[in-house]
């Protein structure tokens, strides 16, 4: 690391710890890197790993749990993210794998030490022109991040835009205004996350492969950990390191 350290600086001084440690967390981060054009094969991969039939250890990863008030508070309210439950089966033993975007999540996910499973809002498309290239879903999600409370006209965007606003954290995949997206099919959709399905355990980044099933259900979840390539997870615990 000193050798690192050197090289990166041009100081031949011994360096104190904590320089040292900032050395190696710069080296981690650059090896953890993921290239524009490495994308594709990432996706690639995970579609790979998670293979039908699956397995009962893969069944096991990938079920979905709620906390019993969090529960008891979406029976209540009939909440639609219940599909997402009843479901679990249709997308882990025929599901699709893609990139998801997040939009806008619970802060809790972020947070060290959560174990609770809790809805984001995710953008997503089956489209495969998005698989090596997910930044432009970035972009897209960007956009509707900064627009959620300044569009409120009657065009086709701004019905949406009232829309996702109004019902947070109970939308299963809603398609997009196409003049948003090129001309092609992306849906915006909650889903929920639990803490285990990622690696460290919180939510650190906003693009993660997720398991969707058009045929059969509305609902989507992410991708559990257990079918991550390395180098994808190497990413997520090198960027919740350093924060």
């Amino acid at each position: 690391m000193q050798e690192f350290y050197k090289k990166h600086t041009k100081n031949t001084e011994k360096p104190s710890p904590e320089v040292l440690e900032q050395a190696a967390r710069e080296a981690e981060r650059r090896e953890a890197e993921i290239l524009d054009e490495q994308w594709g094969e990432l996706i690639a991969e995970c579609r790979a790993a998670y293979r039908i039939p699956l397995l009962e250890s893969d069944r096991h990863a990938f079920r979905i749990s709620l906390g019993l008030e969090f529960q008891e508070l979406l029976r209540r309210r009939d909440d639609v993210l219940l599909s997402i439950i009843k479901d679990q089966a249709k997308l882990y033993e025929h599901g699709d794998v893609c990139w998801g975007q997040l939009v806008e999540a619970n802060p809790l996910l972020s947070r060290p030490n959560n174990e609770h499973t809790l809805p984001a809002a995710i953008i997503y498309s089956l489209d495969p022109i998005y698989d090596g290239n997910p930044g432009t879903l970035e972009k897209i999600a960007q956009g509707l991040s900064s627009s959620k409370n300044t569009v409120d006209d009657d065009t086709e965007f701004g019905i949406f835009m009232r829309t996702i606003r109004k019902d947070f954290e109970r939308i299963l995949k809603l398609e997009m205004p196409r003049m948003l997206c090129d001309g092609r099919s992306v849906f915006y959709s909650t889903i929920l996350i639990q803490p285990s399905h990622l690696p460290g355990g919180l939510l650190t980044k906003r693009r993660f492969p997720i398991v969707t099933n058009a045929k059969e259900t509305e609902a989507a979840m992410v991708l559990p950990q257990h079918f991550w390539p390395q180098r994808l997870m190497k990413n997520w615990l090198a960027v919740s390191s350093g924060d």
